[in-house]
Formats: structure tokens, sequence, C-alpha cells
């Protein structure tokens, strides 16, 4: 019985984890989506959403998937400036990547 209380636990962590990756949002962000007004956040263009799941992912992870599962610094940036998107409609734009072709594996 503890088995299953602490699996269904941690898979909801996990699912709601995977969701923020997925969104390039905090814990924090997450949390005070609930708490807060339509006015208060900007919920239609999110600043850190750069669109697709895979450039959410490469944000955090980094570029190399060699690198994903070890402890290495791989995020681009340095830490305290972060890359955030600035969206007219549908189009993402980052001024400091160019926009190119993208494989799967490559972000």
């Amino acid at each position: 019985m503890n088995a299953v209380v602490i699996a269904v636990s941690v898979g909801s962590l996990l699912k709601t984890q995977i969701q923020s990756l997925f969104t390039n949002r905090t814990t924090i962000e997450d949390s005070l989506l609930t708490f807060l007004d339509k006015d208060e956040l900007n919920h239609e263009f999110p600043v850190f959403d750069f669109g697709s799941r895979m450039e959410n992912f490469c944000s955090i992870f980094g570029k190399s998937p060699v690198k994903w599962f070890l402890p290495v610094f791989t995020t681009p940036g340095d830490g305290v400036n972060y890359f955030y998107a600035v969206r007219f409609g549908k189009d993402v734009a980052n001024p400091a990547k160019p926009h190119r072709r993208k494989r799967f594996y490559i972000c």
C-alpha cells in the first residue's frame, strides 16, 4: 500500500516537472498561475517559452545530447542572464541566436 502512495506521489511530481520543462517555467511560476488574475500575469505570451518543446528542453539541458545525463554545466548563458522570447503573433524572435533549421536531436 505504501508503494502505491509513493508511486502516485512521485508520478504526479514527475508530470508537473515535465509540464514545466516543456513550457520553460519554474515551479514557482507554475504555482503563481493559480493564484494570480489574468491581468497580473501575461498567460498568452510567456516570456521564456520559445514555442516548441525541443527549444524549451534545450534551453534547460543544453545542446549536446551526450551531456544531458552528466553533471556538467550545459545551459546556454551564464546562469544570471537568460534568453527570452519576444512574440509577435505566433512568431518567436530571439535576438541572441539566429533562426536556423533544426534536426530532432540538435537544438
